[in-house]
């Protein structure tokens, strides 16, 4: 069962490389980031 996040990390960008949430979402699984956080993509132009 899924426990609510206890913080907020928000990722904006005004450029966007197709392969940069692929890497960072595989980071943030190995160091088990995302135990605490939820993640928030914001990709404007």
């Amino acid at each position: 069962m899924s426990k609510p996040a206890n913080k907020i990390l928000c990722i904006g960008a005004s450029t966007y490389n197709k392969r940069t949430p692929q890497s960072i979402s595989q980071a943030l699984k190995k160091t088990n980031f995302l135990d605490d956080w939820a993640v928030i993509w914001a990709v404007h132009q």
